[in-house]
């Protein structure tokens, strides 16, 4: 989601019209749900509203797709990569950000699909943690795809 979010900060959410974007269900609530819980009278409310919404336009269009997680199959990888997060980031292991966790299990997905793909991640700790479980993926920040 920071990846995203970053390139929504900057205006440039369309390049990913270049792309076929999947994100895990809990990214999609990170980017076009959490504006909801934030309070009508915060400072930050108008532009997350904003920005919620244009996540939420680029996904009815299809620019953005959500992936649809087996649980069962990719479970494994999903609590692997949460143990390794929490470690790392020093959380307990229930609160590392499911999003987080998520994306070794939408990897490991697409892995099992057999479709080539890059890793769109802003999160250094969290590139480690997926390099760490999927050394021969590729990698990318927002800034390589805008460069």
């Amino acid at each position: 989601s920071s990846s995203l979010i970053a390139l929504d900060r900057i205006g440039k959410t369309s390049i990913l019209r270049e792309y076929v974007t999947l994100v895990p269900p809990a990214v999609k609530k990170e980017i076009a749900d959490r504006a909801l819980a934030i309070r009508p009278d915060s400072p930050i409310y108008p532009e997350a509203l904003a920005s919620a919404n244009r996540f939420r336009y680029s996904i009815g269009r299809g620019d953005i797709r959500i992936l649809r997680i087996d649980d069962a199959t990719h479970g494994k990888v999903l609590e692997r990569a949460r143990k390794r997060l929490a470690r790392l980031e020093s959380y307990r292991g229930d609160r590392v950000p499911k999003a987080d966790a998520e994306m070794a299990a939408g990897i490991s997905h697409l892995i099992d699909e057999g479709q080539n793909f890059e890793v769109l991640c802003e999160d250094r700790v969290l590139v480690n943690v997926l390099k760490e479980i999927f050394p021969h993926v590729s990698y990318l920040t927002s800034e390589d795809l805008v460069g």
